[in-house]
């Protein structure tokens, strides 16, 4: 099929038209649906309702390919209120305001709002094919996407754009095959989960221990050295100095340091010290989001010399009585946190401490022995969380090349005879 120029849309202009496929329009593909939200004054619209009622926030919030529930539910009265529309099971839920492109499959019979557009397939598309292809089109339908506040395309510009279908039998293929990659991702991304919560039982049963044991508690500038960093853009207008890299808030994560991009400042030679860091230092942010708050890491000397922004709190253990990988792993725990959200100054979403606060930290202090053994055992399961993320990590570099190849027809699949009826079993929730 020869593209005509100003067409709309440019999947077909990219990739063509493969052989045995046939040149379509989206809309031809599917029935798309849009949403609506009944009075929210009208409790009997809402009041013990059964219907699920979708939201973008809904489908952002779901980590899996179906969807079964929503925060949200109306009554029958409430669907008929507006022009919303019970949609079937199997429907695809596709955002097509604000965030376009977020999806999920529908599980069970459901509406949703305003900002879907929903695409009820026909008998020449295989939904959970359309799922994986609306990925290759959601950039075509956000580059069409208008508005001032936030963008949002039209059903009717969606309905317009150009694609490429290929057979029945080779859309249920490729479906299985991505459907394959995703749950081996869902099995990793929960075995991630039970790892890290696996983490923090046994950070509990550590304290516990500690607690009958009767540790001793004291304070963490009676322990430890706590730090400020240097001040970034003062005048250093006729004074030496020299240029090192340094350590934003940005670069201290909850648990480990992103050190993708360090950024350099200018410091009097005479003050280095003061900043440098040191194998072993605890680094922990001044504040920031309320669930990041007291986030932190161990510094290793990944780069020397270093030093860190005064939104940033440097740690120096007394190593004769603290192990810093303790001290770290304890600030970050639930005991941690608790602390930290009680001294903590507070508006809406932020929350930030200061020097003051944090040296008043209670260190829990088992012996170093005790203290080295609780590290050694939460490293190994760091360890197998860093095993299943790299896992995680291939899987999904996996999935965008397979998308890439199948959805586009670039990579054909051979289809088995068709009386074998042999395949790969679907994935449902």
């Amino acid at each position: 099929m020869r593209v005509k120029p100003g067409a709309v849309g440019n999947i077909l202009a990219q990739y063509g038209v493969p052989d045995g496929w046939e040149p379509k329009l989206v809309g031809d593909l599917a029935r798309i649906i849009g949403g609506a939200t009944p009075d929210t004054d009208v409790r009997p619209y809402w009041t013990g309702g059964t219907i699920p009622w979708a939201t973008p926030t809904d489908i952002t919030k779901n980590n899996t390919k179906w969807i079964s529930d929503t925060a949200d539910h109306l009554t029958e009265l409430g669907l008929n209120s507006c022009s919303a529309t019970l949609l079937p099971v199997g429907t695809i839920l596709y955002t097509s305001r604000a965030t376009i492109g977020a999806k999920a499959i529908a599980a069970t019979s459901m509406t949703t709002n305003q900002g879907f557009a929903s695409f009820i397939v026909n008998g020449q598309t295989d939904g959970e094919f359309l799922f994986y292809y609306l990925d290759l089109l959601t950039p075509v339908f956000t580059r069409l996407g208008a508005g001032t506040t936030f963008l949002e395309v039209s059903k009717r510009e969606m309905r317009r754009v150009q694609c490429a279908l290929p057979p029945l039998p080779e859309q249920k293929s490729i479906a299985r095959i991505l459907d394959a990659v995703d749950v081996a991702i869902e099995r990793t991304r929960t075995a991630i989960a039970t790892a890290e919560k696996l983490k923090r039982g046994l950070m509990q049963q550590a304290l516990n221990r500690c607690s009958k044991a009767k540790s001793p508690v004291e304070r963490l500038d009676k322990v430890a050295e706590v730090g400020s960093g240097v001040t970034l853009g003062k005048d250093l207008t006729g004074s030496a100095t020299i240029e090192l890299p340094y350590l934003r808030v940005a670069n201290v994560q909850d648990g480990f340091l992103d050190l993708n991009e360090i950024k350099t400042v200018k410091i009097k030679p005479a003050e280095i010290d003061k900043y440098q860091l040191a194998t072993g230092d605890v680094l922990l942010t001044e504040g920031g989001d309320i669930d990041k708050l007291g986030r932190g890491a161990v510094w290793s000397g990944e780069i020397t010399p270093c030093l860190h922004q005064n939104h940033i709190f440097r740690v120096r253990a007394d190593r004769t009585k603290l192990d810093p990988h303790f001290l770290a792993t304890l600030i970050g725990s639930e005991y941690g946190k608790r602390f930290f959200l009680r001294i903590a100054k507070r508006t809406t979403n932020l929350a930030s401490i200061n020097k003051t606060q944090l040296s008043s930290f209670p260190v829990i202090l088992p012996k170093l022995t005790e203290q080295e053994s609780v590290v050694n055992l939460l490293a190994g399961v760091d360890r197998l969380i860093k095993t299943k993320e790299a896992a995680f990590h291939l899987l999904e570099k996996l999935k965008r090349g397979l998308m890439q190849d199948l959805l586009t027809g670039r990579v054909r699949i051979k289809l088995p005879a068709p009386s074998s009826g042999n395949g790969v079993a679907r994935s449902r929730p």
